[in-house]
């Protein structure tokens, strides 16, 4: 305990020099310039320095402290690598889940497929039953020919089947005030064309089922074959087969020879 309190008033001594009064430099004294005052506190911060001791000057400018670093955001590497490990095992766990579980399985495939809409689904039914209805042709015509149809006598097979269907046909167009329209215009009217493409409209189908006298459900079925055969003989094939034979009034019936 002597010996470090002697070893103070040692280093203390030192702080002074030989000639003047044991005071210390470098504080404000009264009677001491102030451009003398700054060479004697640097030799006492030096010696200061020298043996190991800090000093806190509070009149230089204060270095700022450096900013931590956000730990959130920036990772170590080993840190980061693993994080991706984890989340690739929680995506992987989560597959399994949805593999394992058939309702979770078929609500996720169902997300990945275009719905159809109502005018979809009312485009594809109909392109379906016209595509049955002129493979029925097909079929008959190789049956009665002996050989597939061409394309020219698939058309007068429509029109053959038009023709017979002329008491609907003509039916529908009276009722609809289409009867001096040509044939072609007719099957363009739009008043035409919703009358027998949309839905069942009964108060048409009462006025044909009486004007025509057919049985209960006969006109419904009038109604849909010829919503097929009319969608089908769209109004540019008409026109085109009407220049063909010199007129469209020559179409029905058929021209065959």
């Amino acid at each position: 305990m002597t010996s470090e309190f002697d070893e103070h008033e040692e280093a203390e001594d030192e702080l002074f020099t030989d000639d003047e009064e044991k005071k210390p430099k470098g504080l404000l004294n009264l009677g001491v310039h102030e451009e003398d005052e700054f060479e004697p506190l640097e030799r006492v911060y030096n010696r200061l320095s020298d043996r190991g001791l800090s000093v806190i000057d509070t009149d230089r400018e204060a270095v700022p402290a450096a900013e931590p670093a956000d730990t959130e955001t920036e990772l170590w590497p080993e840190a980061e690598e693993k994080a991706k490990v984890e989340k690739g095992e929680d995506v992987l766990i989560e597959e399994q889940e949805g593999i394992d579980d058939p309702v979770r399985m078929y609500l996720r495939e169902i997300g990945k497929v275009y719905l159809l809409t109502a005018s979809d689904e009312k485009r594809l039914a109909r392109a379906m039953e016209e595509g049955k209805h002129i493979q029925r042709i097909e079929r008959r015509w190789l049956e009665e020919h002996g050989r597939p149809a061409r394309g020219t006598e698939i058309l007068l097979s429509l029109l053959n089947e038009l023709h017979e269907s002329r008491r609907d046909y003509n039916g529908v167009a009276k009722h609809l005030g289409l009867s001096k329209a040509t044939l072609s215009q007719r099957i363009a009217d739009p008043v035409f064309r919703s009358a027998v493409d949309g839905e069942l409209d009964q108060e048409l189908a009462t006025a044909i089922f009486e004007s025509l006298k057919l049985q209960p459900g006969q006109a419904e079925q009038a109604l849909v074959r010829l919503s097929i055969v009319t969608h089908i003989l769209t109004p540019e094939i008409v026109r085109q087969a009407g220049e063909a034979v010199g007129g469209e009034d020559k179409l029905l019936p058929p021209p065959w020879d």
